[in-house]
């Protein structure tokens, strides 16, 4: 599905996001930060974490009680929506996670991720399969693209500008 810069203009549609990691314990607390240009669903291991439909500011969730030692999954579903003029398409996301000993591991939306533009039955469960998608390419540094700064992602991300990065779809994937 070439599609483009999608910076500047992509076409209204979804796409579907994912990305594994482990953790070495239970945590102790957890918290997702998330926005899409211009509406996204968040899953934590196959359970909805919430919902957002802006891209100016991150959702901020809770989601310590869906995560657990070992394999986890973070799924996301963008949805770039119809606009009359330029329809720029993005994603951003950072999964902050406390571990027992206070610790933090950092999972952010970068090149590690999977995507796919057809919706798959289970998707979002963690069993799922999902080496055949395409990885996720950067499509702009956090901070650039149309986006800038998105509010909301916290202090640390501020001093941090590569701990995140601005998602779009285009090429043969989507990319970030």
């Amino acid at each position: 599905y070439p599609e483009g810069d999608a910076t500047q203009n992509a076409p209204a549609a979804v796409r579907y996001f994912r990305c594994r990691f482990e953790l070495p314990a239970q945590a102790s607390a957890a918290v997702l930060r998330v926005a899409a240009d211009d509406a996204c669903e968040a899953y934590v291991n196959g359970q909805s974490a919430g919902t957002h439909s802006t891209w100016q500011q991150t959702a901020v969730l809770s989601v310590g009680p869906l995560l657990r030692e070992g394999v986890n999954v973070l799924a996301v579903r963008a949805e770039n929506r119809p606009a009359p003029s330029l329809n720029p398409a993005g994603f951003i996301a950072r999964l902050s996670v406390t571990l027992p000993d206070g610790k933090q591991l950092i999972v952010v939306s970068d090149s590690t991720w999977r995507t796919e533009n057809e919706l798959r039955p289970q998707w979002e469960q963690t069993a799922f399969d999902d080496t055949s998608w395409p990885a996720a390419a950067v499509s702009a540094p956090w901070g650039g693209g149309p986006w800038g700064k998105i509010a909301g992602l916290g202090t640390d991300v501020q001093d941090d500008p590569v701990a995140a990065y601005s998602w779009s779809y285009s090429g043969t994937g989507a990319t970030i």
